[in-house]
């Protein structure tokens, strides 16, 4: 990051957005993936599936998303796309660095807090009256990575609940 003098993510909230997006992929990524190995019969096969599923994935949704929001009239069928997305682990690690890099300073200058987004709150946006034309909160509001962590250490607890249910239930006799 010094080389190229990117220090979005080494400055507050930067920094603790970062952290906290990596501490809660961890454990929802290990569930997706045991979930996932299930799908297959071959320990090999499960493995190279879903490094490929979640290469593409990861890489595919987020051009999809970052397309669709260059069209205004869509950006409620973006925003769902969005927040279904983040239900895979990949993209909201993505997303939310992505959110970390484009509103890291300004987040810092505005005093908003490291895990505060959209849905969970905590963000700053432009007063309506303000805004000519359509307002869409997520042009017009800073946020940092709150609801990428909040979906991820969801996800945590339910692929991990998940794959203890299916193993449980394929074991049976």
């Amino acid at each position: 990051f010094a080389i190229f003098s990117v220090d979005n993510y080494l400055n507050s909230p930067g920094l603790q957005a970062s952290i906290a997006l990596f501490l809660a992929f961890l454990p929802a990524m290990a569930g997706f993936a045991y979930l996932f190995a299930f799908l297959f019969k071959k320990p090999g096969v499960a493995l190279f599936c879903s490094w490929m599923f979640n290469l593409s994935f990861g890489i595919l949704a987020q051009i999809t998303i970052s397309i669709l929001n260059i069209f205004e009239s869509v950006a409620t069928v973006t925003s769902i796309i969005r927040w279904l997305c983040r239900f895979v682990p990949v993209f909201s690690l993505g997303y939310g660095h992505l959110i970390i890099g484009l509103f890291q300073a300004r987040a810092k200058e505005l005093d908003i807090g490291p895990l505060a987004g959209l849905g969970v709150g905590g963000k700053w946006c432009t007063p309506k009256e303000e805004v000519s034309g359509r307002y869409i909160e997520a042009f017009q509001c800073v946020y940092m990575a709150g609801d990428e962590f909040l979906i991820l250490m969801l996800c945590a607890f339910l692929f991990m609940g998940l794959a203890v249910v299916v193993d449980i239930v394929t074991d049976l006799p």
